[in-house]
């Protein structure tokens, strides 16, 4: 007999999660969300419906579902995923309806939990990490009462006998379960899901082709694209500003840059190493959180000389290097060291022909009449390049947002009428004029400067960071930055310090919980090994022992000991010692609950004898069986002897007792 209370609160709970588990998949994508109101408009039918169900039905109905999610992915007419997401919708319908206890409810809080396993796998977003808050927060409530009614304890009776010592244990028990099963669980990795994320493009990086002007639309946006920490051989952090490299642009034909060279090399890539391997003198690390972003590059200051990531990447000889997977939150390490020069172009092919130097066929004579005018007498590349540089910050004025009526204005009229504009403009105009005295050059998109966040230690990169400059090569083979910006149009900043907290907790949030997957799993096991390894054991270019990344693990299995330890030592203890269950009383249960199953719930404060009593007053004959259950129950355990073939008497009461027939509601 499961107390009111209890019950009441315990189906609270459990339908709770079912609804957090259902708002999480509709989250993912428009498949996600159809099931999800399908199965949220099904649950609440089915806990608001009063008739009985009809068992057969639902089975034929669970058969022939099961048919279908095996066989619709198995034609190729849906993705198994997809199929598995359906029967999971329907499997929660099916207890919603037929569920009658604990043991049903638990089930509800698995699906839930798969449901939010999937979410958080296939779209790691705010609104997903709060369900799996919510499901953290509400979990061990829910484990609690469905423990207090598997034990048939009722309300008072389970404040005697557990006491608040039990009761606080049992929720810490539950507690520390929960958070074992989020850190220790595998997780599904998102390519595994054929889920689409819907990130926004970012005008200047999404294709091979950026037209004059484009780097104005990101102006003003305060949206996050990536976080990145830099520090150096002992971990010390660097504050800055640094200029982060995207795609690098060598054609130019008077409206839009383009790169003739494609990224077809794939680049040799290590796995994620979580900041771990020592690094050598005078090289710099950095850490580099990527949001999702539509065919974005891979950002880094120049001259890479390792990466660490997870991510297949492609390079091209002007050293830009895209992602070649779909668009999702992405982690890298880049290992740049600053003593090669701060250009990236490498490749011995960008010094020959007509590379660097090409112009666009209609170019106005002015722009190399005007070049020529400002390099005078320099002869050397480098020179020309100082000339030109000083000329453009000391005579143009920045602007970020174009005037109206100048957005979209062309070189010539950046340079001779309203000599005003973005960095773009002061890029390429520095790029063309360069080209126009033989000087070889490309222009450059990516990052300059950023939030300094001094609680988190990194640096946040927003849209409106967005910059352009140009890579020449001012000496045979070697490549040199130059940029031609006016210094009022780049200014990097720090954060306060609410906003620092802030943001340190967004991160955080985001590295240790929408971010953890399968592979901060294994790279977490791989660093409590090396840990544990004895000394020369460790494969060469082994991750260095660390803390970092095993302490998930650590903190999950932990958390796993300390739930069982404290069930054991305070539910447990708080119960006392075990009493021993006969076949009597055993048998008594099994039938009340056969009996509660099929609709004749006695009142809780009613004794076995008198419950049953109640049942056969309003059943009948049919319900006699479990009558002599309670009265063989009551003297096996009260009586001073066992009674005579207890056993087999409760058994053959219990295989009469299945005749009982359902209960008939009211009618209305």
């Amino acid at each position: 007999m499961s107390p009111p209370g209890l019950s009441t609160y315990g189906a609270r709970f459990t339908r709770a999660l079912v609804v957090v588990g259902l708002l999480a998949l509709g989250s993912v994508n428009q498949q996600g969300a159809a099931l999800s109101a399908v199965g949220l408009v099904g649950v609440a039918l089915s806990w608001l419906a009063t008739h009985p169900h009809r068992p057969r039905v639902w089975a034929v109905t669970t058969a022939l579902v099961a048919m279908v999610t095996a066989l619709a992915p198995s034609l190729m007419l849906v993705p198994w995923a997809s199929a598995g997401v359906a029967l999971l919708v329907y499997l929660q319908l099916h207890r919603a309806r037929t569920g009658s206890g604990p043991a049903d409810d638990r089930v509800a809080l698995v699906l839930a939990l798969l449901m939010l396993l999937y979410a958080g796998a296939s779209r790691r977003t705010p609104a997903v990490g709060l369900a799996l808050l919510t499901f953290v927060l509400l979990a061990p409530g829910a484990l609690a009462t469905l423990e207090l009614r598997a034990t048939e304890l009722r309300a008072g009776d389970a404040r005697a006998a557990l006491g608040r010592r039990g009761i606080l244990g049992l929720a810490a028990a539950s507690t520390l379960l929960t958070a074992a099963f989020f850190l220790l669980l595998p997780r599904i990795d998102a390519e595994l899901l054929a889920s689409s994320q819907g990130d926004a493009e970012m005008s200047g990086f999404e294709g091979a082709d950026v037209n004059l002007g484009d780097l104005a639309s990101l102006q003003g946006s305060e949206e996050l694209i990536l976080r990145v920490r830099v520090s150096d051989e002992h971990n010390e952090p660097l504050y800055g500003p640094f200029y982060l490299r995207g795609l690098a642009l060598d054609w130019f034909d008077g409206v839009r840059w383009a790169s003739s060279r494609t990224a077809t090399q794939r680049e040799l890539v290590e796995p994620y190493d979580f900041g771990l391997r020592p690094l050598p003198p005078g090289v710099l690390r950095q850490e580099v959180h990527l949001e999702p972003t539509v065919s974005a590059p891979l950002f880094a200051t120049p001259t890479v000389t390792r990466l660490f990531s997870d991510d297949r990447v492609r390079v091209d000889e002007l050293n830009g290097r895209r992602f070649d997977d779909t668009p999702r939150r992405r982690r890298y390490t880049a290992w740049v060291d600053p003593r090669l020069g701060d250009g990236a172009i490498q490749s011995p092919t960008a010094s020959e022909g007509r590379f660097g130097l090409q112009l666009p066929s209609d170019l106005d004579p002015r722009v190399a009449a005007l070049a020529a005018q400002i390099i005078g007498d320099a002869v050397t590349p480098e020179d020309k390049a100082r000339r030109l540089t000083r000329h453009l910050r000391d005579t143009y004025a920045y602007q970020d947002i174009p005037a109206e009526g100048e957005a979209g204005q062309g070189l010539v009229s950046f340079l001779f009428d309203t000599r005003r504009g973005h960095c773009e403009y002061f890029a390429t105009a520095l790029a063309v004029m360069l080209r126009a005295v033989d000087v070889r050059a490309v222009v450059v998109i990516g990052f300059y400067g950023g939030e300094w966040n001094d609680v988190g230690g990194h640096i946040n990169v927003r849209r409106s960071d967005a910059h352009a400059w140009v890579e020449a090569e001012l000496s045979p083979g070697r490549w040199s930055l130059l940029d031609a910006t006016p210094a009022g149009g780049m200014s990097p900043g720090d954060q306060s310090l609410l906003s620092a907290l802030s943001d340190t907790a967004t991160a955080w949030w985001s590295r240790w919980v929408l971010d953890y997957d399968l592979t901060s799993q294994i790279e977490g096991g791989r660093a409590l090994a090396n840990l544990f390894a004895p000394s020369g054991d460790a494969a060469p270019g082994a991750a260095a022992p660390g803390l970092a990344a095993a302490t998930p693990i650590l903190v999950g299995v932990g958390a796993l000991v300390l739930a069982i330890g404290a069930r054991g030592a305070f539910y447990g203890a708080a119960r006392g010692p075990r009493r021993v269950i006969g076949p009597e009383e055993r048998a008594w249960r099994e039938g009340l609950a056969l009996a509660v199953r099929r609709g004749h719930d006695p009142p809780a404060a009613l004794p076995p004898v008198e419950a049953a009593e109640w049942i056969v007053a309003r059943v009948g004959e049919p319900a006699r069986p479990l009558l002599s259950l309670a009265w063989l129950h009551h003297e096996a355990r009260f009586s001073a002897t066992p009674p005579p073939d207890g056993a087999k008497r409760a058994k053959a009461a219990l295989r009469a007792l299945r005749l009982l027939p359902r209960a008939v509601p009211p009618s209305s």
